[in-house]
């Protein structure tokens, strides 16, 4: 296995961010205000390689990379226009990767039970689109169905 302490063993997000240069990690992009953490769970599911199946590692490079930026200090919560955080995308999103991201965002500090600016939770969103995946991954970290 490679080690991530020699400089050309590392990802080149993970060189850039470790150098100093990388942009700030509670920053939002476009006018909708969106997180880097909904990004990651927004490419996670729409990236897909051409020509080929994804490989094992293409599989989990999203989940590295908001594990990795989690561990920075990036917050998992950031809302968007309308309060919706990387939590309520994740969890309305039909998508075998979903779980796996929405219990690194969890250990991150995500709050299961944020009410967006219609006062849903990600919970709700989940059991609205029949996700019973992330469903399970909600219930497990005590989300409530009372709100």
């Amino acid at each position: 296995m490679r080690s991530i302490s020699h400089p050309h063993h590392r990802p080149a997000f993970t060189q850039i961010f470790l150098s100093g240069q990388a942009p700030p990690l509670n920053k939002t992009e476009s006018e909708y205000e969106i997180g880097l953490a909904t990004l990651i769970v927004f490419g996670a599911h729409n990236l897909e390689p051409l020509g080929h199946e994804e490989t094992e590692k293409q599989k989990t490079r999203h989940l590295r990379t908001l594990q990795f930026l989690l561990a920075q200090g990036m917050p998992p919560d950031i809302p968007d226009i309308v309060r919706v955080p990387a939590l309520f995308n994740a969890a309305r999103t039909v998508d075998p990767k979903m779980p796996a991201l929405m219990r690194a965002l969890i250990a991150g500090g995500a709050k299961v039970d944020h009410q967006c600016l219609y006062g849903t939770t990600a919970i709700w969103d989940a059991v609205v689109v029949g996700n019973a995946a992330t469903v399970d991954v909600l219930m497990e970290a005590g989300a409530r169905l009372d709100i």
